[in-house]
């Protein structure tokens, strides 16, 4: 039974701080899925900017890292759950606030699904290839969406922690196997990776960029547990920033390794392998492509679970608001987890994962879930980057910096406006063409219902993630002693 102070503390519609540094930003990292990315990600980018891939990925780091500081900046100030939807309210008010959160809602099924149909991909081919077992991918990915979402129920210690012990398995192992295959790939090492010329054309090469910033997505993902970790104002801003620098320079030797370990003169190859990753590892020998693919399916599981905690905590923040249905921002008495929350997203993506993949096939049903992802995702960025010199030029001007709230936000919002330009012209193939006409008629939605509902919507966010930041400040004045705070 539980007792009466826990239930006090579910009941009073604030989450409570259980977790560290290590929780966030490993459930950054996880939500990034660098072992998914690795063997899902890198071709396309390798298809456009071939040798020069390695630096086409670094120039996306360095606008991935300007938006990282700016969502830093604004949680140092608005440790909310609400995220995307706190910082916009804040800085652009509660209309540009609701469609920013709208927008973000699309997580609710989108996140643990796009997980949960890989792992079904590829753990179906792991059973056939080495158990001898043909286990169908749905039934692979509805019990990764079970366990997830049972993890989220239990408690964020518990599902945050299952996001370190993955996260640092699967970078450990495709590590030590990169180490192995740039060694292994002896004069094929090679400077040459860091001249853009190598790429058919400039155009080429730019959009080789365009498809590597796909990959960061996913660096904010600590942001929704901003009321669930001790001293989020430092601790988000690193993790935010932390993860997106660690797994940019993860990324940046992956396909270096993918260049060099399958050849420069050769990557033709590479782009026609249905399984690149396991050939190459498969020269250092059978058992190290084995570990490889146990990484790839270990972050597959991550990133399923990552999209729970982060959708869950984004739809409990909105309910809490009201703008969406308060039933939402319930707490389990005993686990103090948002249930209803947990339980709509386990709903919603159960459906979409096992309605779209059964309907048009499992790999469709990723490639038009990653790219509404991805699209929404570029969006919400360019939109935080607005957002955070607005918020430092109205509410914060005494600490405006031309730099860190003029300069960055400008490189970061600049550089994905091109992204979002070349994502979406030309039209891309099905089905991420659908994609494209599924994310606009959603975020058309909800500036439409924004609109409509004017001032009717509630202001409650915004006066929540003040009184937030005010009881983090009375707290960090109560502690003298503690660990001076970044101020950039």
């Amino acid at each position: 039974m539980a007792s009466a102070s826990v239930s006090a503390s579910a009941a009073d519609g604030q989450l409570h701080r259980r977790i560290g540094l290590g929780n966030v930003l490993f459930q950054s990292i996880a939500f990034m899925a660098p072992g998914g990315s690795v063997v899902f990600g890198l071709g396309l980018i390798i298809l456009y900017a071939g040798v020069a891939s390695p630096l086409a990925l670094a120039v996306s780091l360095l606008a991935a890292l300007c938006v990282a500081v700016c969502i830093g900046q604004m949680a140092r100030h608005i440790p909310a759950a609400g995220g995307f939807f706190s910082y916009t309210s804040a800085a652009l008010g509660r209309l540009a606030g609701f469609a920013a959160g709208w927008t973000w809602a699309v997580m609710a099924f989108v996140g643990p699904t796009v997980g949960a149909l890989l792992f079904g991909i590829v753990g179906n081919d792991f059973c056939n290839t080495y158990l001898s077992l043909d286990v169908p991918w749905w039934v692979l990915a509805a019990a990764v969406l079970a366990l997830t979402a049972a993890a989220t129920f239990f408690g964020v210690r518990l599902s945050t922690g299952l996001t370190i012990v993955l996260g640092v398995a699967e970078v450990t192992i495709l590590l030590i196997v990169m180490v192995a295959l740039i060694v292994h790939a002896g004069s094929d090492n090679t400077i040459q990776v860091l001249n853009f010329n190598k790429a058919k054309s400039f155009s080429d090469f730019a959009l080789g960029i365009v498809y590597a910033v796909a990959v960061f997505v996913g660096f904010e993902a600590s942001a929704p547990l901003a009321e669930e970790v001790r001293n989020p104002r430092r601790n988000i801003p690193l993790a935010v920033v932390g993860s997106t620098l660690l797994i940019g320079v993860f990324y940046v030797l992956a396909i270096y390794t993918a260049v060099v370990g399958w050849g420069p003169d050769k990557l033709d190859g590479y782009l026609s392998s249905p399984d690149p990753w396991r050939e190459m590892a498969n020269k250092l020998g059978g058992w190290v492509a084995f570990f490889v693919i146990v990484a790839i399916l270990n972050s597959l599981f991550a990133v399923t679970q990552a999209g729970f905690n982060a959708s869950t905590r984004l739809l409990f923040a909105m309910g809490r608001s009201r703008v969406l249905p308060p039933d939402l921002a319930r707490l389990h008495p005993q686990h103090e987890t948002p249930w209803v929350a947990i339980a709509v997203v386990s709903a919603l993506s159960s459906a979409a994962t096992l309605g779209f993949g059964i309907w048009r096939g499992a790999f469709n049903a990723f490639v038009f879930y990653i790219t509404v992802v991805s699209l929404s995702f570029i969006v919400l960025y360019i939109v935080a980057c607005v957002s955070t010199t607005t918020f430092f030029a109205r509410a914060r001007r005494a600490e405006l910096n031309w730099l860190w709230h003029g300069l960055v936000p400008l490189v970061g919002g600049a550089t994905l406006i091109v992204v979002l330009y070349k994502s979406v012209h030309p039209m891309p193939a099905y089905p991420a063409s659908w994609a494209v006409w599924a994310t606009l008629g959603w975020i058309v939605a909800g500036i439409a219902i924004a609109l409509a509902l004017g001032r009717r919507l509630p202001s409650d966010e915004l006066a929540r993630a003040m009184e937030l930041q005010a009881h983090e400040e009375r707290d960090e004045a109560a502690a003298p002693l503690a660990a001076p705070q970044p101020t950039a």
